[in-house]
Protein backbone atom coordinates (compact mmCIF):
# COMPACT_ATOMS: atom_id res chain seq x y z
CA UNK A 1 0.00 0.00 0.00
CA UNK A 2 2.68 2.56 0.81
CA UNK A 3 4.45 2.07 -2.85
CA UNK A 4 1.62 2.44 -4.12
CA UNK A 5 0.56 5.59 -2.77
CA UNK A 6 4.18 6.67 -3.11
CA UNK A 7 4.02 5.95 -6.77
CA UNK A 8 0.58 8.10 -7.04
CA UNK A 9 2.31 11.39 -4.93
CA UNK A 10 5.17 11.01 -7.29
CA UNK A 11 3.34 11.42 -10.25
CA UNK A 12 1.05 13.99 -9.26
CA UNK A 13 4.14 15.69 -8.35
CA UNK A 14 5.78 15.46 -11.66
CA UNK A 15 2.43 16.22 -13.71
CA UNK A 16 1.93 19.71 -10.96
CA UNK A 17 6.05 20.57 -12.10
CA UNK A 18 4.83 19.95 -16.11
CA UNK A 19 1.44 22.06 -16.17
CA UNK A 20 2.65 24.90 -14.04
CA UNK A 21 5.03 26.87 -16.22
CA UNK A 22 2.23 26.31 -18.91
CA UNK A 23 -0.41 27.86 -16.48
CA UNK A 24 1.92 30.18 -15.87
CA UNK A 25 2.31 31.93 -19.62
CA UNK A 26 0.21 34.85 -20.60
CA UNK A 27 0.27 32.96 -24.32
CA UNK A 28 -3.25 32.50 -24.36
CA UNK A 29 -5.60 31.62 -27.89
CA UNK A 30 -8.23 34.49 -28.55
CA UNK A 31 -9.84 34.74 -31.86
CA UNK A 32 -9.56 36.86 -34.47
CA UNK A 33 -11.76 38.11 -36.95
CA UNK A 34 -9.80 39.14 -40.48
CA UNK A 35 -11.40 40.37 -43.93
CA UNK A 36 -12.50 38.08 -46.27
CA UNK A 37 -10.29 38.72 -48.96
CA UNK A 38 -8.83 36.49 -51.72
CA UNK A 39 -5.07 37.96 -50.78
CA UNK A 40 -6.12 37.87 -47.18
CA UNK A 41 -7.50 33.79 -47.90
CA UNK A 42 -4.21 32.71 -49.44
CA UNK A 43 -2.00 34.39 -46.81
CA UNK A 44 -3.57 32.82 -43.72
CA UNK A 45 -3.89 29.32 -45.76
CA UNK A 46 -0.10 29.45 -46.49
CA UNK A 47 0.29 30.35 -42.70
CA UNK A 48 -1.27 26.84 -41.87
CA UNK A 49 -4.84 28.86 -40.28
CA UNK A 50 -7.89 26.59 -40.92
CA UNK A 51 -10.02 27.89 -42.96
CA UNK A 52 -12.86 25.62 -43.78
CA UNK A 53 -14.12 26.07 -40.17
CA UNK A 54 -13.60 29.67 -39.36
CA UNK A 55 -15.32 31.31 -42.83
CA UNK A 56 -17.92 33.09 -41.54
CA UNK A 57 -19.49 35.03 -44.69
CA UNK A 58 -18.56 38.29 -43.61
CA UNK A 59 -15.20 37.84 -41.67
CA UNK A 60 -13.33 34.70 -40.92
CA UNK A 61 -12.34 33.71 -37.76
CA UNK A 62 -9.03 32.74 -36.60
CA UNK A 63 -7.98 31.38 -33.30
CA UNK A 64 -4.46 32.23 -32.16
CA UNK A 65 -1.85 33.73 -29.65
CA UNK A 66 -1.10 36.77 -29.71
CA UNK A 67 2.92 36.58 -30.83
CA UNK A 68 1.29 34.33 -33.56
CA UNK A 69 -1.10 36.53 -34.50
CA UNK A 70 1.44 39.58 -34.94
CA UNK A 71 3.25 37.63 -37.22
CA UNK A 72 0.71 36.45 -39.02
CA UNK A 73 0.35 37.78 -42.82
CA UNK A 74 -3.26 38.83 -43.08
CA UNK A 75 -4.81 42.48 -41.77
CA UNK A 76 -7.04 41.65 -38.76
CA UNK A 77 -10.11 43.87 -39.03
CA UNK A 78 -11.08 43.36 -35.10
CA UNK A 79 -10.94 40.97 -32.16
CA UNK A 80 -13.44 38.12 -31.84
CA UNK A 81 -15.98 38.14 -29.11
CA UNK A 82 -16.04 34.90 -26.61
CA UNK A 83 -19.22 32.64 -27.80
CA UNK A 84 -18.80 31.02 -24.11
Amino acid sequence: MRGRLGSVTLAAMAALAVAAPAMASNDAVNAYRVKPTAEDKQRLAAAGFDLAEGDRGKYIEVYATRARRASSPATVSRPGRSRG
